[in-house]
């Protein structure tokens, strides 16, 4: 059994979680720099798809098969690392290459501050059209938003990564709006999973939030 298989089996989280397309940085074993692209497709467990980089002759040379690659990419907070292989390349109808599907990939949480595992009542406003959903964890630096949406997505408010939007919690309706911005979205057939930031709050929001999450690590500790 080979050393990556040995990790794989090892490690809990080594699933590659990843957004198509995404933003990739990558280094090329021969080349010094880090080069950036994006990834634009796989087929589980056998191959992914990049976009050749444009550059110099040495960086097109350096795109041949078994060649070995780094790959750093950003998801949902964390970094994503994985080493990978170079299966071959393609120049029409447009300038890609193939890289071997990882078996082993890491993963460092960038977050800030401690999240806690909740649910809270909440309502997103975008544009002044409300999405009623809930807050599913919380920190004191932002928190998730989830909503199961009843209608079809094409009737969604259209929102955009980096878009201020407002913040509503039922519980806490002394509080006025929270405001946010989304970091991160994600849409499928049942729900719809937004990362939000939270933007100049208020002293009392910020309290609010900061008593929250601490009392949630409390009760967290005295069950242990």
């Amino acid at each position: 059994m080979d050393l990556e298989n040995i990790v794989s089996q090892a490690q809990e989280n080594n699933k590659l979680e990843i957004d198509i397309p995404t933003k990739i940085v990558f280094q090329l074993n021969g080349v010094e720099s880090f080069l950036k692209s994006e990834l634009v497709g796989m087929d589980p467990d056998n191959y992914l798809i990049v976009k050749s980089p444009r550059g110099d002759l040495q960086i097109k040379n350096k795109i041949s098969t078994g060649n070995l690659v780094l790959v750093n990419y950003l998801f949902r907070g964390c970094v994503y690392t994985f080493q990978s292989h170079i299966l071959g390349a393609a120049e029409r109808p447009f300038n890609l290459f193939f890289l071997s599907f990882p078996k082993v990939v890491s993963r460092k949480e960038l977050r800030r501050d401690k999240r806690v595992d909740c649910y809270l009542s909440a309502t997103v406003s975008v544009a002044g059209e409300g999405i009623s959903g809930a807050i599913v964890d919380l920190s004191q630096s932002g928190c998730k938003f989830v909503s199961i949406y009843k209608v079809p997505s094409s009737q969604l408010p259209s929102m955009e990564v980096g878009q201020r939007l407002e913040l509503k919690l039922e519980s806490a309706p002394e509080q006025g709006s929270f405001g946010v911005v989304m970091r991160n979205k994600r849409l499928d057939k049942k729900a719809l999973t937004m990362g939000l930031e939270f933007q100049e709050l208020q002293r009392a929001q910020w309290s609010y939030i900061g008593e929250f999450v601490h009392s949630v690590e409390e009760v967290e500790r005295a069950s242990r």
